[in-house]
């Protein structure tokens, strides 16, 4: 099999960062599950900075996460997305603590 240099190089550039996947190509289910992780972090460090965020509706929640349009160009990600990104974190974050 003839293998043009090209295709080599692409090979072992592969193979030197096999995760490395540059940003504006990495599929939407991985830039969602980033989107949730980092929301995560936000809303797990409102929790111990203000023990009523824990006691917070949906509608709080969401107000408190402080969300703006800059933050949503950011991920690239769909408004109602977002939304069911922000619900996975609520319920990981606020339901789960009152149990």
């Amino acid at each position: 099999m003839n293998k043009s240099p090209d295709v080599g190089q692409a090979t072992k550039k592969r193979k030197s960062c096999p995760l490395c996947i540059p940003w504006d190509q990495m599929k939407p289910r991985t830039v969602y599950e980033k989107a949730v992780q980092d929301f995560t972090e936000t809303a797990q460090q409102l929790a111990r900075l203000n023990q009523h965020f824990l006691q917070a509706s949906f509608a709080e929640f969401e107000m408190l996460m402080g969300l703006d349009d800059e933050v949503l160009k950011r991920y690239g990600l769909p408004k109602p997305t977002v939304e069911r990104a922000l619900l996975e974190v609520y319920q990981t974050v606020v339901l789960d603590q009152r149990r």
